[in-house]
């Protein structure tokens, strides 16, 4: 696990954007009809542009991940009024098939007096997302920003679905289920938290992305 601060300083990015991230950039703020089937095919295409294990792919500069999340952030419905708060989450995509750790961790902080406020989805590249399993529990994971504030004041803890704030997620999600394939979305989704907390635990699928080791 990783423990960092994930409040993206985007004063690093450098102005001058990779075309890749110029096209999600038009994805996500230009489009007409950003859910249409033509711009799916070209999501597609851009998804697995991104795989993670792609020897092709050059997606790797601290600068253009930035300036992908700096796209996503910016069309974000935002959840404002929990700056209290830590998200503790995985990247998913490490190919061990075990419980979701990040959505048990979750609650045993609530329990223990944390104030957690959780963004996730249904699973994509593991076995299960935290979206699955709250659903399971029982649990509204489609609440609007007022319903995540209250669950955090009155239980500790509120969740919130990534394609509610991030609309983009929407087709990001049957497209990478589809490809099987990590994709830069894994690194993305823990900077994506739209209630923009200052902390973070974030569980990563390889060693090379953990900032401080525990």
């Amino acid at each position: 696990m990783a423990l960092f601060q994930c409040r993206i300083p985007f004063s690093a990015v450098s102005p001058s954007l990779s075309p890749r991230i110029e096209f999600t950039k038009l994805f996500l703020g230009n489009s007409s009809n950003p859910f249409a089937k033509t711009t799916q095919k070209k999501f597609s295409s851009l998804c697995y542009a991104l795989n993670d294990s792609n020897k092709h792919s050059s997606l790797s500069t601290f600068s253009e991940v930035v300036g992908l999340a700096r796209a996503m952030i910016k069309h974000c419905r935002r959840v404002e009024g929990l700056g209290d708060t830590v998200d503790i989450v995985g990247t998913g995509g490490d190919g061990a098939n075990t419980v979701n750790i990040s959505t048990g961790a979750s609650i045993l902080a609530a329990a223990c007096g944390a104030k957690v406020a959780k963004q996730g989805n249904r699973s994509s590249s593991s076995a299960c997302g935290s979206a699955d399993v709250l659903e399971e529990l029982g649990v509204a994971i489609e609440l609007d920003p007022e319903g995540v504030k209250e669950c955090v004041n009155q239980a500790g803890i509120g969740f919130m679905m990534s394609p509610i704030y991030h609309p983009a997620m929407k087709i990001v999600r049957p497209i990478r289920k589809k490809l099987k394939v990590k994709t830069v979305f894994n690194i993305l989704g823990p900077m994506l938290n739209p209630a923009r907390v200052p902390f973070a635990v974030v569980g990563v699928y390889k060693e090379d992305l953990v900032y401080f080791r525990l």
